[in-house]
């Protein structure tokens, strides 16, 4: 799609295609090579505080730190030789006393984390018992009901009447329970957990037998299960 707009250098109007990211701003190099050169002059001047040499930075670069470098291998250097012992703000001369939740044990943390809310635990081993402890079951921001202990008191049945109405074959690839060598699942097609009722749940309709392969995708949703295929 061509658009028409005005060349920020010369304001002569020009038409270009429209193209994705930042609009063409100039009706020429010429002019582009002048926007960039009004651009470089918005930038300061500083010197490396590890070498000495000038270097151009933007001024909002500028304004972020007190501190700048030509390059990366200047500020290391530089950090090296002065954010040594108490002047380092990630040492532990800036770290708090922690006592983990789980375990009991001391042990030092960044006070900036432990501001954060961070610092409650030693190790990712107590994390992991608190969290089975606080964030399972019903207390899981993940939680759906949670699954009965069975499929109600007809599962064994329609199950049977399920393979027996399908042929004993997988209802996605074909495969027959014989050259299987094992007996197919069968698959609530609508999840059973959604139905308020076992009864609703294991109606022949909303099950379809699947090999132990095709069931797991279509657990995950890589396969589209649907009536018709009934």
């Amino acid at each position: 799609m061509l658009t028409t707009r005005a060349c920020e250098v010369c304001e002569k109007e020009f038409t270009r295609e429209q193209r994705k990211g930042r609009p063409t701003r100039c009706c020429s190099a010429q002019c582009a090579d002048t926007l960039g050169a009004r651009l470089r002059e918005k930038r300061v001047e500083v010197a490396c505080d590890y070498c000495g040499v000038q270097v151009r930075k933007k001024a909002s670069e500028y304004l972020k730190t007190t501190k700048h470098f030509c390059n990366m291998a200047c500020m290391s250097k530089w950090q090296s030789e002065n954010w040594v012992g108490e002047n380092n703000p990630n040492g532990t001369y800036n770290s708090v006393d922690c006592t983990c939740t789980i375990c009991g044990k001391k042990y030092l943390r960044n006070s900036a984390y432990v501001r954060s809310g961070g610092g409650k635990f030693c190790s990712y081993k107590c994390f992991g018992v608190w969290h089975s402890q606080n964030k399972s079951g019903s207390a899981s921001p993940h939680w759906r009901g949670g699954k009965p202990p069975h499929r109600g008191a007809n599962w064994k049945k329609q199950r049977d009447d399920a393979r027996g109405r399908d042929k004993y074959r997988c209802q996605n690839c074909g495969i027959h329970e014989g050259k299987l060598g094992c007996k197919l699942d069968v698959h609530h097609i609508v999840a059973f957990h959604s139905f308020a009722t076992y009864e609703e749940a294991n109606q022949l309709t909303n099950l379809i037998c699947l090999c132990r392969s095709c069931h797991k995708k279509a657990e995950y949703g890589r396969i589209l299960i649907r009536p018709k295929l009934l």
